[in-house]
């Protein structure tokens, strides 16, 4: 035998099963033999589904497969539609294997393939103005050190499911018109192609408060610019509505050979039906399915003689498309009558109220048996702006309904002197959460606490695990080494040697040109989106970051 390739070929697939990756890769330029060898289709499979099962080309594989269609009807839409292109294009194992290859190789090193920049629209100009809802204020303290706990929303959406993002760009694509005329900023951006499409939402005379993208579902919710209200002498109250839209994936690709999306109207709502003032205060927190949309508000208490916050709590069918349009019609006299669902059972909601009230005009049900265990409340002092202790049970909305009509509402104003219950995570150790304003509140990540690393027991370590491509990703962060006070003897050694040690565990990345700060390009909003492929988030200049592994 005077080469590998000579060896009876379970032999040469038991050596190679002990390389590398990568080194199985490199192993293609050593001679025309070895690449014939290490570029064969079947070894590459037997090479993909041992070294990576689970990444996404293998469990697209398998999901596409026939076997594995015994329940269609829980797959989305957009996913049945990614099967059926996935499916139609010709499988080359050997660059598949190649490309997964390199994107572990760069997720192993958490260091970008490539990095890519999105500018994004500033706030506030004549033609978009994003506001959004104000967070909690509560801020860690450790070490006389302080960092943000809760952030405001940004003003761009990713999901995961779809891999498309949504965010407000700056010029039009191709032959779209000019957004002067249009107003539609909004464009959904397909990562995997690069491919913009519009989204038909004007932005015109509005306040966008909050933009999510989820399960196919786009959700805008938004303000009038102008008040119709004045609430007292210092407050104006504004309208506000969600507005929704379907993000459709089309299963044949066009002739370019890209997949391309299609982005429709499906319904609006009014959100709150006495509207909002545009302050810190009044805040409202929401989430959405597919087919059901939730929305929590908190409002301090305006009245002379209570300080008891209220509480609001709503949920919306959204399954069914409506044409009408609620903004367009302010005094409600083209509104279509619609058949209302009877209230929900207790346990959705449990404030002072024994039962959620309902705004329906139908009879109520009959009264469901009291609950054996008492029902949860929300721990919040009288006129705090903390957040509350979210309950501990919950009760999933019925499928069928009207739409977009209101299932369940219930309002709760109550008074309790107990204080809000810490809502870090559980590998947080014990840290104080204040929610007194800071005199000057910055976006500290590097002071998140953390367990210490047993490497290093100065440091902190956060670890996250994606169960679906079983990848783990870790970040370090120097949380106690921050805090000591060290003898300042000028720019030593000691001093370079330990900015060194600081750059390394912030996840300094080297890319053409210099080093790249990974907590500043990705982290300065505290959002952080992505999956296998890429991870993105927003840098300090306010652009969309996107990094490609």
């Amino acid at each position: 035998m005077k080469d590998i390739t000579d060896l009876p070929h379970d032999l040469f697939l038991i050596v190679i099963s002990h390389l590398s990756p990568q080194t199985c890769v490199r192993c293609r330029s050593v001679s025309r033999r070895w690449h014939a060898a290490f570029t064969d289709e079947a070894n590459c499979l037997l090479l993909l589904r041992r070294n990576f099962p689970r990444c996404r080309e293998m469990r697209l594989t398998l999901l596409s497969s026939s076997s594995s269609q015994k329940s269609p009807d829980k797959l989305s839409p957009n996913l049945k539609a990614e099967l059926v292109q996935f499916a139609q294009v010709p499988r080359v194992w050997s660059s598949t294997f190649a490309h997964v290859a390199r994107r572990y190789h760069h997720l192993n090193r958490a260091t970008a393939r490539v990095v890519e920049k999105l500018e994004m629209a500033p706030s506030q100009n004549n033609l978009f103005s994003f506001w959004g809802v104000a967070p909690w204020n509560r801020y860690l303290r450790l070490n006389e050190k302080t960092a943000s706990f809760h952030y405001p929303d940004p003003s761009w959406s990713y999901s995961q499911e779809d891999g498309v993002l949504v965010y407000p760009t700056t010029k039009a694509k191709g032959d779209s018109p000019p957004l002067e005329t249009t107003g539609h900023i909004y464009h959904v951006v397909d990562l995997s192609t690069g491919l913009e499409f519009p989204v038909p939402f004007d932005v015109r005379q509005k306040h966008v408060r909050r933009v999510r993208l989820a399960q196919g579902v786009l959700v805008f919710e938004w303000a009038e610019v102008l008040p119709y209200h004045q609430l007292n002498d210092r407050e104006v109250v504004h309208r506000h509505y969600v507005s929704i839209f379907d993000i459709a994936r089309h299963s044949s690709p066009t002739p370019t050979g890209y997949c391309s999306w299609t982005i429709t109207f499906r319904s609006e709502f009014k959100l709150h039906f006495l509207g909002l003032p545009l302050n810190r205060s009044d805040r409202f927190f929401s989430a959405h399915t597919a087919t059901h949309y939730a929305v929590y508000f908190w409002q301090p208490n305006r009245s002379l003689y209570q300080d008891d916050p209220i509480e609001q709590l709503a949920v919306w069918d959204i399954s069914s498309p409506s044409p009408y349009r609620p903004s367009e019609d302010p005094k409600g006299r083209k509104r279509p009558s619609v058949e209302r669902t009877p209230s929900l059972p207790t346990g959705l909601w449990s404030g002072k109220s024994k039962s959620p009230s309902s705004s329906s005009n139908s009879p109520s049900p009959p009264e469901p048996d009291p609950p054996t265990t008492p029902p949860p409340t929300l721990n919040v002092p009288a006129g705090s702006l903390s957040p509350p202790q979210p309950p501990a049970q919950y009760a999933p909305p019925p499928s069928s309904a009207t739409s977009p009509s209101t299932i369940t509402t219930s309002t709760s104003s109550k008074k309790n002197t107990a204080g809000p219950t810490d809502s870090t995570a559980p590998f947080l150790p014990p840290v104080s959460i204040s929610s007194a304003p800071l005199e000057s509140p910055s976006s500290l990540f590097h002071l998140l606490p953390q367990p210490p690393n047993q490497s290093n027991p100065s440091s902190s370590t956060a670890q996250s695990t994606s169960t679906p491509a079983a990848q783990t990703a870790t970040s370090t962060c120097p949380f106690a080494a921050a805090g000591k006070k060290t003898k300042k003897k000028g720019k030593g050694k000691d001093e370079g040697q330990a900015k060194r040690s600081r750059e390394k565990e912030f996840g300094m990345v080297t890319k053409e040109g210099g080093e790249v700060n990974m907590w500043s390009e990705l982290l300065a909003k505290g959002h952080l989106s992505g999956d296998e492929r890429w991870v993105v988030g927003e840098d300090e200049r306010g652009r969309v970051t996107v990094m490609r592994f």
